[in-house]
């Protein structure tokens, strides 16, 4: 397959505290401070090409059909054709707003030829790849607001250099052939 015009696409959690982890202590010892009850989070959509990514678009509330075509047809198909943009396949996963009848349907409108996706397989997707670098940095700067969050992931975003995303695109082939040689089990990728 010729990976160069296919975008791989995902939503992704992020949330306020997504850096930190546990504080060590003296056994009996543990510290007043730790992890909000109640973190702040926002979801994000993303897709990625061997040349290209797509602005990072914060999702207000969770995802449905509704909201899923008009971030593509609004957002998203609008960005590909503003910037003269190849896009020969769409990968989606599975979730019923994407592959809702709706959903299905749309893409035959717009002719948009989407790559069939097997179920329960996110290790194949390179963007989460990309999601965990994203998570990284933005943990880093240690958001403490939504508007901080929203505004930190949109510009890690567009920081993380276009060959780092190439590389998690082009580690394709390699992820597959590892799925098939452990019969369906995780990849190392």
């Amino acid at each position: 397959m010729r990976l160069n015009g296919v975008f791989f696409s995902d939503e992704t959690y992020i949330e306020i505290g997504c850096g930190k982890s546990g504080v060590w202590h003296k056994i009996g010892k543990r510290p007043k401070t730790g992890k909000a009850k109640f973190t702040a989070k926002l979801m994000f959509w993303g897709a990625i090409s061997c040349g290209s990514r797509s602005p990072l678009f914060a999702i207000d509330g969770t995802m449905n059909t509704d909201r899923y075509i008009a971030l593509l047809r609004d957002d998203f198909f609008k960005w590909v054709h503003e910037h003269d943009i190849e896009m020969t396949l769409f990968q989606q996963d599975n979730a019923s707003c994407h592959v809702s009848k709706r959903a299905r349907m749309f893409f035959v409108d717009q002719n948009v030829q989407v790559l069939d996706w097997p179920a329960n397989s996110p290790d194949l997707n390179p963007i989460e790849n990309v999601w965990g670098i994203l998570k990284e940095r933005v943990g880093k700067r240690s958001p403490k607001t939504k508007g901080e969050l929203q505004k930190f992931s949109i510009q890690e975003w567009e920081a993380i250099p276009q060959n780092v995303i190439k590389k998690t695109i082009m580690s394709f082939k390699k992820r597959c052939d590892q799925v098939i040689s452990r019969q369906g089990d995780k990849c190392d990728y």
